[in-house]
């Protein structure tokens, strides 16, 4: 089992101001190179850190998922679902479960049970999804998860509000917003509206998790890897994002927030058949993976620097994913029936697989946040 990853920083920010700007000097300081010296940074450690290292372990085979559904449908862009069909003896990437870390406590399997307990503890009526393809596929997940029986979902790019019935006769809503780049402000197809909602002092108390990166290595409209172009288009997008979630801090403090860091695709992927026992290194590639741990590196410094740390909660699922280049969709990708030239797809994944433990990490952090709400003194 290999040991946790630690972050070190030489050079913590503590300087208040304009974010954007601040997520500029970010950049530039990022830009001499990722996990060492001033390109690393100290990540935000929960107040219950056995939490914080449920997100580091290995994968175990398993005779039986530890999450299996059947989604019968196949999304519009098809990402991120399984094929019609579909069973467990042929669907390999799901029969391995997410081992944690010794020192983990209260490793939760995401289910209706365990999410609408946190949630009702935490008076939450709401789950929000607002990210790229990469959050579709994790709501599709915790739809799932939280709706054995349900054999289809929505179709991407947003869901209207989807009830979701918990034990006792309580509801959830579950919601996905598709916005690739977190902009306050819709932008075409892939950039709907996120910020009224969020900032609406009318909406009941939520959870809402937020992504972006996949998309960010697109600069002037061009997709342009390693290019340090990338990073400046997402110390502005996260500067974008940064503002709107501090004005969220002072008028919405019923909310739960997520942070949820970009995971890289795997190179090659077809060529696996089981998970890595350690990462494998990020090389630079046709589609900017390489820039994902500063990107991810970037946005926790910006929260730390805008003192938010407390208010976004970081979902940490990049070392579990790291270690799944099996469970990519690979050549299951519909546009590749129709143009068997196209490249793999070695970034979104299958469902069952690995983003089931995505939501299983959530659901840990939403218990442990109940944990502690109903303690004297529980704050995280």
């Amino acid at each position: 089992m290999s040991r946790p990853r630690r972050y070190y920083s030489s050079d913590i920010l503590c300087a208040r101001g304009a974010v954007f700007t601040l997520a500029i000097m970010l950049a530039s300081t990022l830009a001499t190179g990722p996990g060492h010296g001033p390109g690393s940074v100290q990540p935000s450690v929960p107040a219950d850190e056995h939490t914080h290292l449920c997100s580091y372990g290995h994968w175990e085979q398993t005779a039986s998922p530890q999450s299996w559904y059947i989604i019968g449908n196949e999304d519009a862009g098809g990402h991120a679902v399984n094929m019609a069909g579909r069973n467990i003896s042929t669907t390999p990437e799901a029969l391995w479960r997410w081992m944690p870390v010794p020192t983990c406590v209260g490793f939760e399997l995401a289910g209706p049970s365990s999410v609408c307990d946190a949630m009702i503890v935490l008076g939450l009526k709401r789950i929000v999804f607002v990210g790229d393809s990469l959050s579709y596929m994790q709501a599709q997940s915790l739809l799932f998860l939280l709706e054995p029986g349900r054999t289809k979902s929505p179709q991407e790019n947003n869901w209207k509000p989807v009830d979701i019935i918990c034990s006792g006769g309580g509801k959830l809503k579950l919601e996905y917003v598709r916005n690739d780049h977190l902009t306050s402000n819709p932008r075409g197809k892939y950039c709907s509206g996120w910020a009224p909602d969020f900032l609406s002092k009318t909406k009941p108390p939520s959870l809402y998790i937020f992504n972006t990166g996949a998309h960010e290595y697109r600069v002037n409209g061009t997709e342009t890897a390693n290019n340090p172009g990338g990073i400046k288009e997402f110390a502005k997008d996260f500067g974008e994002f940064a503002a709107v979630l501090e004005k969220h801090a002072r008028q919405r403090d019923g909310d739960v927030v997520f942070w949820r860091p970009t995971p890289e695709g795997h190179a090659n992927c077809t060529r696996f058949e089981r998970p890595l026992e350690r990462p494998p290194p990020v090389l630079p590639d046709a589609f900017g993976w390489n820039l994902f741990e500063d990107f991810n590196a970037l946005a926790r410094r910006a929260l730390a620097a805008a003192n938010l740390t407390r208010h976004a909660h970081v979902l940490d699922v990049v070392p579990m994913t790291r270690l799944r280049p099996d469970g990519h969709r690979g050549g299951f990708r519909r546009e590749k029936f129709l143009n068997p030239a196209l490249p793999d797809d070695c970034l979104h994944y299958f469902l069952p697989g690995p983003p089931d433990a995505w939501n299983h990490l959530l659901a840990t952090h939403l218990s442990a946040l109940a944990r502690a709400r109903r303690a004297p003194h529980g704050l995280l």
